[in-house]
């Protein structure tokens, strides 16, 4: 039975906690059940649930009379940090909160008292019968309990997020992410809260699921093909605004002489299931077959290259060091392969060959979308990956729709658009 999570997450957003419906607060979990990545709920789980519970009735709401801005930051990695730098000149408005070093607020915040407690419960008796129905109506079965108990650490997170709005005059909410654990209640709270909500796009829109329900007033996007992506998955135009990315850059490729050209082949792997890592590097590895080509990984920057490397069972495949410089990565790579990585993007905005290797039984995303919106070659096997190398030289991928501005320049228009916003 194929299992449509967003028609779930709008069922379920039908039963409501304190005015917000409680499909969306589990939007992550769901983006994890359509990955086949969400993990049960184990006894040491359990323990934790409860310490979570007791430490709520500790929390204080803080507060902070003169800041206006809440800003979401969900880590410390480049793409976080450059986003965030946009809005330098703007801390002693800014109260940050999420998993950053930034962060004034923790990302653990809970908050219950006795008065809570037993509408907290009431709740829980009306609806767990609910919630129940419309996973099982819909094919979940296996982690119905595991997802209340994820459910109700989201509905103590709203009660903290509920009683710091009301005690703090925030104008606008900004941030990276809106559909994590962490900022979906967030989000979800500041709306009801009629407080103007923005997610800044941080990485690339893998349809049909993931970046959409979106929970956020408005969405900035890289470009017109985000865009067109947001439309189909049925956001309203005018909730989209389009600014380029400050986390790329454009790099001047060092001319190399006529017969390099294209014999340095880097295979991109995302964080997917291991299996499907596997799958992609042996795959990849057959093009040692083929004298002439160099083969890399480039790895995510969530993975180990000691993970990675156990799958690696040619010696003419080499992993390039995960810290590598992107200026330093673009003189090496001559084509980029990958089922489903934002690495391609940057490599077509820098004139190196894009093909994606459309080889696994799940969704390509960003790869099918490259596929059809910017003419980037897809194959299904090895041997359409040789073939299409023979010929790459004469395929004309489309960039012009990828990004609207990089850099210093993005962040100028990220900046405008918010002020329109925040002026309003």
């Amino acid at each position: 039975m194929k299992i449509d999570y967003k028609n779930i997450e709008e069922e379920l957003n039908t039963i409501k906690y304190r005015d917000i419906g409680i499909g969306s607060l589990l939007a992550l979990e769901f983006f994890f059940l359509y990955k086949g990545t969400y993990k049960k709920k184990r006894f040491r789980d359990y323990m934790v649930f409860i310490k979570i519970v007791l430490r709520a009735f500790f929390i204080k709401i803080p507060t902070y009379p003169n800041k206006t801005i809440l800003y979401y930051k969900s880590g410390d990695k480049n793409h976080h940090n450059q986003i965030f730098k946009t809005f330098s000149e703007l801390k002693k408005d800014i109260i940050v909160t999420g998993s950053s070093k930034d962060a004034i607020i923790s990302s653990t915040v809970f908050r219950i008292n006795v008065k809570l407690l037993l509408f907290y419960l009431k709740w829980i008796l009306l609806n767990y019968k609910k919630f129940k129905k419309v996973l099982s109506r819909n094919g979940i079965l296996v982690s119905q309990k595991s997802l209340f108990f994820d459910l109700i650490i989201q509905i103590l997170r709203v009660n903290f997020w509920d009683s710091f709005f009301y005690n703090n005059e925030i104008k606008i909410l900004i941030g990276d992410y809106d559909r994590l654990n962490i900022s979906s209640p967030i989000y979800l709270t500041a709306n009801k809260h009629l407080i103007t909500t923005v997610v800044i796009q941080h990485g690339v829109i893998n349809p049909p699921y993931g970046y959409t329900p979106l929970l956020a007033n408005y969405v900035f996007v890289w470009g017109e093909m985000q865009k067109k992506q947001y439309r189909t998955l049925g956001v309203a135009e005018e909730r989209i605004k389009v600014t380029g990315s400050p986390i790329i850059s454009e790099v001047k490729k060092r001319k190399k002489e006529k017969f390099n050209v294209n014999k340095n082949i880097v295979l991109a792997v995302n964080p997917i299931l291991e299996q499907y890592v596997k799958k992609q590097i042996q795959d990849f590895s057959e093009l040692s077959s083929v004298s002439e080509y160099k083969l890399f990984i480039k790895i995510h920057p969530s993975q180990s290259i000691n993970k990675i490397n156990r799958f690696v069972q040619n010696n003419r495949v080499k992993i390039l060091p995960k810290d590598i410089k992107f200026n330093k990565f673009v003189d090496i790579c001559d084509v980029l392969i990958t089922h489903n990585s934002g690495l391609a993007n940057e490599c077509i905005l820098n004139d190196i060959p894009v093909i994606i290797l459309d080889n696994l039984p799940i969704l390509a995303g960003n790869g099918a979308e490259l596929n059809s919106l910017c003419n980037v070659p897809l194959v299904n096997d090895v041997q359409g990956l040789i073939k299409v190398l023979e010929i790459l030289n004469t395929v004309v991928i489309k960039k012009q729709d990828l990004y609207f501005k990089t850099g210093a320049n993005a962040k100028q228009e990220i900046a405008k658009e918010f002020f329109k916003l925040y002026n309003t």
